[in-house]
């Protein structure tokens, strides 16, 4: 749909590479099943609101490298929010374990630092500078955002080379055979929590430090160790002090203690040459906390465990910064602050079942399909009382737009929503959505007052016509979307970031739901795009039996699926 003003559709590049990422992986069968949902994928622009607010802090001058240097080892915390900053551009928003997750590269104008992993006790380099990457992640647990720093540095026998596997692995998704090591941080440089993996596997507990009869260990103490994992347990007697060196250009810049990991003598495994065991398992009494525990997972390598760690690698990707307390699953209720779509939907099933709404919805796709042009027509209620709509023709538009008209008197109509067909089967798009909420600035409906704007918001859709089946999008949250409209779509280049940001969470969902439509990827990308501002509901070709559309979060499978409303 083409939006009036200094709003479009999609520009036809753009829109036709993200029909071309979608027919990849077309003819695939429809992949839903009742569910409900907690939190869903955030809105990158508000994350970037928040962290903004939050760490408003400059990047330093890269100069005198060699001046901080010899400061080093003295270093207690090391500031990364005044060394690398996140690029917002390039974010993906998505939802796991119940989290809403915006994942971020570096801007590529932030200082080029790189980290090893490394013992102090005798000086080696487990996991080599030059393996490192680092991005950012925010989590929101539908309360608030929590930021961390993310440096995953590769084993060098796992890189054998090929530097193109330090792409494989991210936090929503791990490469099966990755050996390494991730490391959190939060953004001022906190050390959080430490996760190891061999050959795909993510190590076992190791001993407390504390436990053990330590003899002289030289540490700093500026950070709390929650996290830990134990390295070549076979080399060392007693204890090793595990620190993350810091380089900017090549330069040491940093040398941050980590945690102290300890052998014991007394210790035995399955496995033999004197790797500790887990200690047991405690029941499964108390949810996930909220702050970091004192003292959390530490991990061994060369151990191999019949299964994933609960809490965090189950779903193939790398574990939380902050683990569970308890090594059982745990449900987690997020109190749900998006206005129920069930209560809506009597009222989208009733409109789309009005006879002329019908045939024009009809007509529309029949052209649509046969012409493989965009159709559509106004929506127009008769008055402001009733549920009677005036039988607006339907016209073509081309095949990457269609251009809505919109009226607001006893003539022609008070516009209420638009119905267009897509011809290349993908969802609703962000023009779409921003058509109605654009509206809000007509002069015609400003001068009509306060009652006709709020019988508009209330009967305000867009219905997206496609072969595989119907989408009509409502707004639920019709201030934070005209906020979202003049400050993330208002010019030629926010429409092309958002419009990047949608077909490139569309492209994400099928290359991970291969099984899904081109419809639904859509529908994923707007959801994720507006998550709580909007409804989608679904209702397959032929059929006015519209249900919600919602991100499937309770199984991590974040799959578009449907909610059964009484």
């Amino acid at each position: 749909m083409k939006i009036n003003n200094t709003l479009k559709k999609l520009s036809a590049a753009v829109f036709l590479t993200f029909i071309i990422i979608l027919i990849l992986h077309s003819c695939k069968k429809d992949n839903r099943g009742a569910n409900t949902s907690t939190v869903g994928p955030p809105v990158i622009s508000q994350a970037k609101a928040w962290y903004e607010s939050t760490y408003p802090g400059t990047l330093a001058s890269t100069a005198n490298v060699k001046t901080r240097t010899l400061n080093a080892a003295s270093n207690g915390i090391f500031d990364y929010t005044k060394h690398i900053k996140p690029d917002w551009a390039r974010g993906a928003s998505y939802t796991r374990y119940n989290t809403g997750v915006v994942e971020l590269p570096i801007d590529p104008a932030s200082q080029k630092i790189s980290s090893d992993f490394k013992n102090m006790t005798n000086g080696n380099v487990l996991y080599n500078k030059k393996y490192s990457r680092s991005s950012f992640l925010l989590l929101y647990d539908g309360k608030g955002y929590q930021a961390y720093v993310m440096t995953i540095i590769a084993d060098s026998a796992y890189v054998n080379n090929d530097m193109s596997k330090l792409d494989l692995t991210t936090y929503r998704k791990r490469d099966p055979n990755f050996s390494g090591v991730v490391v959190y941080f939060t953004p001022t440089g906190k050390f959080i929590s430490s996760y190891g993996y061999k050959n795909g596997t993510l190590l076992p507990p190791a001993p407390d430090a504390a436990a053990a009869n330590t003899t002289s260990v030289s540490q700093h103490t500026t950070s709390v160790a929650t996290g830990r994992f134990h390295a070549d347990v076979n080399a060392i007697s007693d204890c090793l002090a595990w620190y993350l060196d810091t380089y900017q250009d090549g330069e040491l810049v940093s040398s941050i203690y980590l945690y102290t990991t300890c052998s014991s003598s007394t210790a035995t495994s399955s496995g033999g040459g004197g790797s500790p065991t887990s200690p047991s398992p405690t029941p499964c009494t108390t949810p996930p906390p909220t702050t970091p525990p004192a003292d959390a997972a530490r991990f061994v390598p060369d151990v191999p465990v019949p299964s994933p760690t609960p809490g965090g690698d189950g779903d193939g990707g790398l574990p939380p910064p902050v683990p569970p307390a308890t090594p059982c699953p745990v449900t987690v209720t997020v109190a749900d602050t998006v206005p129920d779509p069930c209560a809506q939907a009597a009222a989208v099933r009733a409109f789309a079942a009005n006879a002329i709404i019908a045939a024009q919805n009809n007509k529309i796709l029949n052209e649509t399909t046969s012409t493989g042009i965009e159709y559509g027509t106004d929506e127009n209620a008769t008055n402001l009382t009733g549920n009677t709509y005036l039988n607006t023709p339907v016209t073509p538009g081309t095949a990457s737009g269609w251009a809505p008209d919109f009226t607001w008197n006893s003539t022609n109509g008070y516009t209420v929503g638009y119905s267009h067909g897509h011809p290349g089967g993908t969802g609703p798009s962000p023009a779409d959505v921003f058509s109605l909420v654009q509206n809000l600035t007509n002069q015609a409906l400003i001068s009509a007052g306060t009652p006709s704007k709020q019988f508009y918001e209330n009967k305000a859709q867009v219905t997206t016509e496609t072969a595989t089946g119907n989408y009509i999008v409502t707004i639920t949250n019709w201030p934070a979307m005209q906020n979202l409209l003049n400050s993330t779509y208002s010019t030629q280049a926010e429409q092309d970031r958002l419009d990047g940001e949608y077909q490139q969470d569309g492209g994400d969902y099928l290359n991970d739901h291969l099984t899904a439509t081109q419809g639904d990827a859509g529908a994923y990308a707007l959801m994720t795009l507006f998550s709580g501002e909007i409804n989608i509901y679904y209702a397959p070709h032929g059929s006015t039996n519209y249900q919600p559309l919602i991100i499937d979060v309770a199984t991590g499978t974040d799959n578009v699926a449907t909610k059964n409303c009484p």
